[in-house]
């Protein structure tokens, strides 16, 4: 089983260009922008779903306070992460989210009360034990997932077009990212799906009809 959705393939390479640039100078500017274009994903597959989180947290733009409550209450569920951590345009604020969120969200061995640690990724900590571009890549993930908003259609038949691993598009080593959405997909781009379709029948030419201004990302079952 496959399951494949709608992905915007060209922000793959914003992605890593966001990552490396805060590896080496420390600006989050493009981390942000990227959880603001996943929420947008976001408020059009669902804007209730998008209302409904950052009502829920709507002092977390002005309040270190609120920010640091509200990643360890979103941090479960992407579209809370990137729905709340997009309102926050001050960079070290939203900062410091992102890094507890994903401190929180993938358990990379952060202690102590969630303000402490929060006051200490607004001081310039990285995740524990990463290095930045490492911190980078977690702080990021609720993103990529978010950018494919849509849910997959879940297809038996074997994709018909050749694709990249997203880990390639991201300049990532090679390991076992079985599990992890989306870095254990394969992306289609927007021109593969465009020169394709004609040839196609059945659900693959339904699922690619609507990925031809985006691309697609397919991922095991």
């Amino acid at each position: 089983m496959l399951l494949v959705r709608p992905y915007p393939v060209e922000r793959i390479a914003d992605a890593r260009l966001a990552i490396e640039t805060y590896a080496s100078t420390g600006d989050v500017s493009a981390l942000q922008a990227l959880y603001q274009l996943a929420a947008s994903a976001l408020d059009r597959v669902d804007p209730d779903d998008l209302d409904s989180w950052r009502s829920e947290h709507d002092k977390v733009a002005e309040l270190d306070k609120a920010a640091a409550r509200a990643a360890g209450e979103v941090a479960d569920a992407w579209e809370g992460v990137v729905g709340v951590g997009s309102t926050i345009l001050h960079p070290l604020r939203f900062r410091a989210f992102a890094w507890l969120v994903a401190d929180v969200r993938y358990e990379l061995g952060g202690d102590g009360p969630l303000r402490r640690r929060f006051d200490a990724f607004f001081n310039g900590h990285e995740l524990h034990g990463l290095s930045a571009e490492d911190s980078a890549l977690f702080v990021l993930l609720p993103a990529l997932i978010g950018l494919g908003a849509e849910f997959p259609d879940e297809l038996k038949a074997p994709c018909p077009i050749e694709g990249v691993r997203m880990t390639e598009l991201l300049g990532l080593p090679e390991g076992d990212w079985d599990g992890i959405d989306p870095l254990d997909g394969i992306a289609v781009t927007a021109e593969q799906c465009k020169s394709a379709y004609a040839g196609l029948s059945g659900p693959w030419r339904d699922v690619v009809g609507r990925s031809l201004q985006t691309g697609l990302l397919v991922r095991k079952g």
